[in-house]
């Protein structure tokens, strides 16, 4: 969603914002885990000053009263929407910072926390802003839409000038860049002492924030007024939602009343700064539910369409906020690069407010792709001839080493380069599933723990969880720490509704799901389908290609009936060519599923993969290839009944392969191999089955990282697309070249491209090779490129990329599938 705005039945680019996450790909499902939001946290930000000790005495004393306060509505219907408290006590003493923090589930562990808080003689200013920022930072099991009550006595000594930038990084923009992603609402109790200069930056930072977020600043004159604040105003924010907000009104201001149901209550906080000499304005036809000196409280029952008035005295500032008590929430996303608002309403006919941020784009309007994508798909392959053509007679006269005009900068540190970073787990909702998913659930932080992401200081890994039935695909889940996702993971999997008879499913649509929430490619995802599932339902779309930043692996459920192992229907068959991911058979009563996940997370370069639709009569024998310097490679072979498995090194040496079985089923074996042991280079593998079909495939898991992508010029480089750029051209095959970057100093010497029939996958014919020539890695970022090719029509297409050393020693063995014009339907 930060990428793109919403437009019809589509995605479309905002404004301004030409990027290549934008465009129909470009807007992500909605993670159900954060748009439920019944469930939310309660933030605490104290400054453990001695000073403030009475504060913190009334605190304790009321605390769980206000929270019961909290959550009951209008009527006194009690529902406890605080699922959890965090509290972070903070001091500055002698520019040494004291922090006292916990994460809690109960009032009365906060009481008992607020009991243990030890307070100091502390600086008159202190770093309330940047407490601010930490306290919603520390665990990362916050909920969003937060209540954070900050309580201080002293300016914060981290404000600086105010700024609209949020290029400046200074804390005030950090705590309102948290507030705009986490929709979290900020309240300040300030009790400063006399002779504080209020137009001071430490001061107005509270003021300022309270309006940019839509909070409140309450300045407090005694411990009486503290306490009255905490307990009817802080007390009647259930499901606080704004629908009218203003800062620093001098007029009168006549009210629009906005409800979800006639006869709810509205609120209407008044709020003044003192040091103003400012006055609190009156309202009539209202009732006073709490006032003291620099606030009112009135509520109204209302109904769509009331107005109300508030009366000022000439001369005085004032802020106001009407609010209602409800659970229907506006949710906006923010793109931090221009004013781009994608909005999330459920409701109908009612009226919300909401913060907002402007700032200007800085993107060049003269951009190349923007220009690109006012021309007709006809212009853009005349002028790709055209530059062709003239390319052709270029290549005559260059020298020896090509150089790009523009640098692709995205390339560089392309994350497809490295292992994969995002696990992606879709489960289809059947019930013979059971008993797999209550393994799955069992087991999955040792699953998370393979990723070593679980110890790690910066997470730097998504996990996500999507689900599917006959009729509707959720996001139910998505999430950067681990330990919170294991845990959301086994409660969620654990009360999945399963069904019976699921014969048809939403397949498609949760891998464009998954596709659309891959945050951190290339994402692993890992499709549990049981075979009696025969059919996926057509999804809607105008684009009909498959990312090349997921791999899609197919765990398939035996259902007693099916033989065929490669029961998968044709649709799903197809995206897992197309994403270089596997095809593995299960019983449905496995009771571990830990040692085949550890022979897939982070093993993703394949360099083999064969099959041959009868192998019982003559068993399959390839050449399996395996790269030298790799940590180690993973052989899976599946067949029906498989009998026997064989594996030779290319020095011809025996592989025991029991000594190497990680994982095993009747129909799957996985092998890791120490290669350490053995040759690297061209190995013969060969597998028996009792019947039907088999396939062997080769996988690594290896430092050596690989990209390709295709180009109309060979001196292009910043436009370079990880798809066939021709696919869907109703011209003549349009000459292109395969644009490659490979890591540790590899150079591939050839590409081979083989010709694939979608019903006999087991007959690949060779279609072409092509000598790979280096171009000038200053220049050209895909510093490796193939010779002119026209691609053929075919619909599915392999591309094999290969590199030896001097020692002929096999460096680089890789296999890409690339499909074109799917059929109609599809």
């Amino acid at each position: 969603m930060r990428f793109s705005v919403p437009d019809k039945n589509r995605c479309a680019c905002a404004p301004g914002w030409y990027d290549k996450y934008c465009g129909l790909r470009g807007c992500m499902p909605p993670n159900e885990d954060h748009v439920n939001i019944d469930l939310r946290s309660l933030i605490i930000v104290f400054n453990t000053k001695t000073s403030m000790k009475s504060q913190l005495d009334s605190l304790k004393t009321n605390f769980k009263k206000i929270v019961s306060r909290m959550t009951k509505d209008a009527n006194g219907v009690y529902d406890n929407w605080i699922e959890s408290f965090i509290v972070y006590g903070f001091v500055n003493v002698q520019s040494q910072l004291i922090v006292q923090s916990k994460f809690m589930y109960s009032a009365d562990d906060v009481v008992n926390f607020l009991n243990s808080f030890t307070l100091y003689d502390g600086d008159d200013s202190q770093p309330v802003i940047t407490a601010v920022q930490a306290a919603q930072q520390t665990f990362p099991k916050q909920r969003s839409h937060a209540t954070v009550l900050v309580f201080t006595d002293s300016p914060s000594s981290d404000a600086t000038p105010w700024s609209h930038r949020f290029t400046d990084q200074n804390p005030e923009q950090l705590v309102l860049q948290i507030s705009l992603l986490w929709k979290s609402r900020y309240t300040f109790f300030l009790s400063l002492p006399a002779g504080t200069d209020y137009t001071s930056n430490g001061v107005d930072v509270y003021r300022r924030l309270a309006l940019t977020n839509h909070g409140d600043t309450f300045f407090i004159q005694d411990i009486n007024d503290f306490t009255k604040v905490l307990l009817s105003v802080i007390g009647s924010q259930y499901y606080s939602e704004n629908v009218a907000v203003a800062y620093g009104k001098t007029d009168d201001e006549t009210l629009t009343t906005y409800v979800d149901n006639e006869g709810d209550i509205v609120y209407f906080l008044i709020t003044i700064d003192p040091s103003t000499k400012s006055t609190l304005p009156t309202m009539a036809g209202v009732n006073l539910y709490a006032d003291g000196p620099s606030y009112r409280l009135y509520t109204r029952p209302s109904k769509i369409g009331d107005t109300v008035t508030i009366s000022n005295t000439p001369g005085s500032k004032y802020n106001y906020r009407m609010f209602l008590q409800s659970k229907r929430t506006l949710m906006i996303f923010y793109n931090d690069d221009i004013s781009v608002h994608v909005f999330y309403y459920n409701g109908y006919k009612q009226q919300r407010v909401s913060t907002a941020y402007c700032i200007t784009s800085n993107h060049n309007p003269q951009d190349t792709y923007f220009h690109n994508i006012l021309k007709s798909p006809q212009d853009i392959y005349s002028v790709a001839r055209e530059k062709h053509e003239l390319q052709m007679v270029n290549e005559i006269s260059q020298a020896d080493v090509l150089q790009c005009k523009e640098r692709s900068i995205d390339a560089i540190n392309d994350p497809r380069l490295k292992e994969a970073k995002q696990l992606i787990f879709i489960l289809e909702q059947h019930m013979d599933n059971a008993q797999i998913y209550k393994t799955l659930a069992k087991e999955i932080n040792q699953i998370i723990y393979l990723t070593n992401a679980t110890n790690a200081d910066t997470y730097d890994w998504e996990f996500t969880l999507i689900s599917h039935d006959s009729a509707e695909s959720h996001v139910i889940l998505s999430a950067y720490n681990p330990i919170d996702f294991g845990e959301k993971f086994q409660k969620f999997v654990t009360n999945l509704q399963l069904l019976n008879n699921l014969d048809n499913t939403m397949g498609l649509l949760s891998i464009v799901q998954a596709q659309k929430i891959t945050l951190r490619p290339t994402a692993q995802v890992y499709y549990f389908t049981n075979q009696a599932v025969k059919t996926v339902q057509n999804v809607a779309r105008t684009w009909d290609i498959v990312s090349r930043n997921m791999e899609v692996n197919f765990i398939t459920i035996a259902d007693g009936v099916t033989t065929e192992i490669f029961a998968l229907p044709k649709e799903l068959e197809l995206i897992q060519k197309m994403t270089n991911g596997r095809i593995i058979p299960i019983t449905k009563t496995e009771t571990t599923l830990l040692p085949l996940f550890g022979d897939m997370i982070g093993v993703t370069a394949l360099t083999t993969d064969n099959e041959q639709y009868n192998c019982h009569d003559t068993p399959l024998v390839i050449n399996g290839f395996f790269e030298d310097g790799a940590d180690y490679s993973v052989v899976q072979v599946v067949g029906t009944g498989l009998k026997t498995v064989q594996m030779q090194d290319s020095n011809g040496a025996i592989v025991g392969v029991t000594d190497y079985i990680t994982y095993q089923n009747p129909n799957f074996v996985s092998m890791r191999v120490d290669k350490s042991k053995f040759a690297s280079g061209v190995w013969k593998i060969s597998a028996l089955t009792a019947t039907g079909g088999c396939q062997i495939t080769v996988r690594h898991r290896t430092t050596v990282g690989m990209l390709l992508g295709f180009t109309s010029s060979n001196t292009d480089d910043a436009t370079v697309t990880s798809q066939i750029i021709t696919q869907r051209s109703k011209l003549d095959s349009l000459p292109l070249y395969a644009a490659m970057k490979v890591t540790d100093g590899i150079i591939p010497t050839n590409l081979e491209i083989q010709i694939v029939n979608r019903k006999r996958y087991d007959q690949p014919q060779s279609y072409t090779n092509s000598t790979v020539i280096q171009r000038d890695s200053n220049s050209c970022t895909y510093n490796l490129l193939s010779e002119s090719i026209v691609v053929p029509k075919n619909e599915l297409t392999t591309w094999t990329v290969t590199a030896y050393n001097t020692a002929g020693k096999l460096l680089l063995h890789r296999i890409f599938y690339y499909y074109q014009h799917l059929p109609s339907g599809f």
